[in-house]
């Protein structure tokens, strides 16, 4: 923009001197066209190889075809007397200062566009500062639910803002410019610091995603295991139902209080009927106080081939048990990690205002 105006200026001056030029050129043609006082042309070519001779106004001088005198008057080509030499680069200079005033208010335009989006950003990330603290603490919150609760859903709040989507329609050279203007005289060093920010912005957007992506994951992985264990422990009792049903045809009531069926029956009726009604089992409970002596009884039962069924099924409720546990632990440890970039994101994020405090900025003088 500004080599186009420059070169616009070049142009109009070199026009302007060429029209100084044709008019000096007219006017030499005027004085070579003197007519003398009988209407004929003055020899000049020979008056032209004479010396100079330099007139007052009003001089007179003789023809030399008659005794008659004439004056000689300068005219311009329009006729006129010729006015002052600044009446004619008086528009070259109107033109030229309009030129350069408007290129003034352009510059201090953009000083005003680049300052208030300047301010625009550091208001933007001054507003992450909160719900980057605030994300950190709901993930704590949800670790120590599903601590506490492991037989309930995970709970996870996440905070939209920090997906960034208010820095998108933010100019990322203005906030450049902004820095370099304001902050940084040295150049390299602006655009380090503008780096630095929009790289922490890419960090808290991609943490903010990831943390939607691994808790959902963990969720459905969990839910899957937690499915898998409902159906395998219901093939487990139906196969406690099918064995005793074998024990009564064989031997009755005697064969159910045998040493074959005692202690199955005592643990389903500890462990299993009290909470048959509504079905809200813990699963760690049961782990520990039904699948684990389960699996050790039939392991004793082996020799009998119609306990091979419950052993399978309890075989498959451990590992149902395990596989919850673990993808827990794995999002469990996921979202601490996420808490953690969180707060060295906050703790980033606050170093980097703290350079673009307003009152220890060094104004560049334009």
């Amino acid at each position: 923009m500004l080599s186009q105006n420059k070169l616009s200026i070049v142009l109009v001056i070199t026009l302007s001197l060429a029209s100084i030029s044709s008019r000096a050129v007219q006017q030499t043609a005027a004085v070579q066209q003197v007519v003398s006082a009988n209407g004929k042309k003055i020899d000049t070519a020979k008056a032209l190889a004479q010396p100079p001779v330099a007139l007052n106004n009003g001089q007179k001088i003789k023809s030399t075809s008659a005794d008659h005198t004439i004056r000689v008057k300068l005219e311009n080509s329009a006729g006129k007397a010729s006015g002052p030499w600044y009446k004619d680069i008086l528009p070259v200079i109107t033109l030229v200062l309009g030129l350069v005033l408007k290129e003034l208010i352009d510059s201090w335009s953009n000083i005003k566009r680049t300052k208030k989006i300047g301010k625009r950003w550091k208001t933007e990330l001054q507003t992450l500062v909160k719900p980057l603290e605030r994300q950190a603490e709901e993930i704590q919150k949800s670790i120590d639910h599903r601590t506490a609760n492991p037989n309930e859903p995970p709970k996870m709040v996440s905070i939209a803002s920090l997906e960034c989507e208010n820095f998108e329609s933010l100019d990322k050279s203005e906030l450049l410019e902004y820095i370099n203007r304001y902050y940084l005289k040295d150049y390299q060093e602006a655009v380090s610091l503008a780096g630095q920010i929009n790289l922490q912005l890419s960090i808290i957007k991609s943490n903010s995603l990831l943390l939607k992506d691994t808790f959902v994951k963990g969720l459905e992985e969990i839910g899957k295991r937690n499915d898998k264990l409902t159906v395998n422990f219901q093939e487990l009792l139906h196969a406690l139902y099918v064995y005793k049903n074998k024990l009564f045809n064989k031997g009755g009531m005697a064969a159910l209080e045998g040493d074959k069926f005692k202690t199955l029956d005592y643990l389903y009726g500890t462990q299993v009927m009290p909470n048959q009604h509504n079905g809200k089992y813990d699963y760690r409970v049961l782990n520990n106080d039904y699948f684990a002596p389960m699996i050790k009884e039939l392991d004793r039962l082996s020799a009998d081939e119609d306990t091979h069924q419950m052993a399978s099924s309890t075989r498959k409720c451990l590992d149902n048990v395990v596989g919850i546990n673990m993808e827990s632990l794995y999002l469990i440890t996921n979202m601490g990690n996420l808490m953690r970039y969180f707060q060295q994101s906050k703790t980033d994020l606050e170093d980097l205002l703290g350079k673009l405090d307003l009152s220890r900025k060094i104004f560049r003088i334009i």
